[in-house]
């Protein structure tokens, strides 16, 4: 995908997912089922690929789409459906994406933006507006891409996907802080984006700005990634 990332992008991708058939993988990223994928999804997520559900996917070679629900999200800013582009630094699980989002709050505030991602513990989806929301989900709601009501689904909490442009964003922003290739340096005391310690040595050198996502600052050196630091905590070298 070469355009802007967008919330209403985001829907789009949603409700085409919603469309075409589809089967609950964890682990996948809305690509065509084939042998190869369900080999490694078995090898790697044992506990999540019974004998019985290995068979069932082997009926769907060829036939359906897989994934999971994070991957209903990251297939989008991967590419779109089928893509097979792929970035490590941005693969991130229900708990990551929902610790990086720039913005998020209890589901008593969910804002009317479609394109914004609901979560619960373990499960992340899609809000499309009037109440409704997209997920991709295996069990009482369905098995693989779903419109559901929002209401009585169990979410907790509501948060705008980090590499999502979302309404009030960008557009009249001042250019940010930050490029990538800058050098900067980390404030004595800073911590990770997620709150998480830094080894003492970081506070001592400099570092290659790899990644920017509104304050989301991706560092390291030689393309080797170090940590993901709050833009606040970092100085311009």
């Amino acid at each position: 995908m070469s355009e802007k990332l967008t919330n209403t992008g985001l829907v789009k991708h949603a409700q085409t997912m919603l469309g075409l058939p589809t089967s609950y993988m964890w682990g996948t990223l809305a690509r065509k089922i084939d042998s190869g994928t369900i080999d490694w999804c078995r090898e790697t997520y044992p506990s999540m690929y019974s004998a019985d559900r290995v068979a069932y996917l082997r009926n769907q070679i060829g036939k359906r789409y897989g994934c999971d629900c994070v991957g209903l999200i990251k297939s989008y800013y991967f590419g779109g459906v089928g893509s097979p582009k792929y970035t490590v630094k941005r693969d991130y699980n229900t708990n990551a994406i929902y610790a990086a989002a720039p913005k998020k709050g209890p589901l008593s505030s969910l804002p009317e933006v479609p394109g914004t991602c609901l979560y619960m513990r373990g499960h992340v989806g899609i809000y499309i507006g009037g109440g409704w929301c997209i997920e991709c989900t295996l069990g009482d709601y369905g098995d693989g891409v779903v419109k559901t009501r929002v209401v009585g689904r169990g979410w907790t909490n509501w948060f705008y996907c980090p590499f999502v442009e979302y309404p009030g964003d960008s557009t009249d922003a001042p250019a940010p802080a930050f490029q990538k290739g800058d050098k900067v340096k980390v404030k004595p005391g800073a911590k990770t984006y997620t709150g998480g310690k830094l080894a003492s040595f970081v506070y001592q050198t400099a570092y290659d700005v790899l990644e920017v996502s509104r304050d989301r600052i991706v560092i390291g050196i030689k393309g080797n990634v170090t940590a993901a630091i709050k833009a606040d905590d970092l100085i311009k070298q």
